[in-house]
């Protein structure tokens, strides 16, 4: 009983998703994570249902073999296709982005806003980051503030 109340949330979850992506199309990779999510759900339960419950009488705690063995793997890879969503979604979102600080290395703070320059001054290099740069006694790091 509870499976299906999450499947129907899931659903509902799935469809105003994709109700919301016609209008604003940056949210259709929410709505393909969620509708991916969905759909594996609805297909690892009718393995279970199908092959899984019938199959648990015939092999009776003995290992899965055959296509039995073919359709848990299948469950596994279909268990694990959501939170890899996710995690390829995340890499593609961070990985796009520009770095917090800029690309800017002689400005210490370049390309932030005021808020976010002041906010971050106490983590930044004092000097700038060449302080350094010419003396071959010194290492090319930059003692942070503390």
């Amino acid at each position: 009983m509870l499976w299906m109340v999450v499947v129907v949330l899931s659903g509902v979850a799935t469809a105003l998703a994709w109700h919301l992506a016609r209008e604003r199309p940056d949210h259709r990779p929410v709505a393909a994570l969620l509708t991916l999510g969905f759909i594996s759900d609805l297909a690892r339960q009718a393995l279970r249902i199908a092959v899984f419950l019938p199959a648990r009488e015939r092999f009776a705690g003995a290992p899965y073999t055959g296509w039995t063995r073919v359709a848990a793997d299948a469950d596994n890879a279909l268990a694990l296709a959501y939170p890899a969503a996710i995690v390829a979604g995340a890499l593609w979102v961070f990985l796009r982005r520009r770095s917090l600080l800029g690309n800017r290395r002689r400005r210490a703070g370049g390309g932030l806003s005021a808020n976010a320059r002041r906010r971050l001054e106490p983590l930044l290099p004092r000097g700038g980051a060449d302080r350094h740069r010419g003396d071959p006694g010194r290492s090319g790091h930059v003692a942070l503030a503390p």
